[in-house]
């Protein structure tokens, strides 16, 4: 926090310095940015709670498929089949 500040100020005194008249260039084309940021950021955290479970789910799945500790299981109960499956059918609901 306290180095974008000091960014921030440091850039502002180098352009005002320059060309004072891209500052006001500056805020203006910041406001679409901070406006999509309000209005997405929401959504975008409503949309990943919604989907913990699944995600989690995904996370497990990988982790079986694909870890050494797992391993003798999966080839002992032939699970690997029903895992990519399985994982391949999540992953699809949950990118679409």
């Amino acid at each position: 926090q306290a180095e974008d500040i000091i960014v921030i100020v440091s850039l502002l005194a180098g352009v005002v310095a320059f060309e004072p008249w891209l500052i006001f260039l500056l805020v203006v084309s910041i406001i679409p940015t901070m406006i999509n940021e309000v209005k997405f950021s929401g959504t975008s955290y409503s949309l990943a709670r919604s989907w913990t479970q699944e995600r989690r789910e995904l996370d497990y799945l990988r982790y079986a498929g694909a870890s050494d500790v797992t391993a003798k299981e999966v080839k002992l109960f032939g699970l690997s089949d029903y895992l990519a499956n399985r994982f391949k059918g999540l992953s699809d609901l949950y990118y679409t």
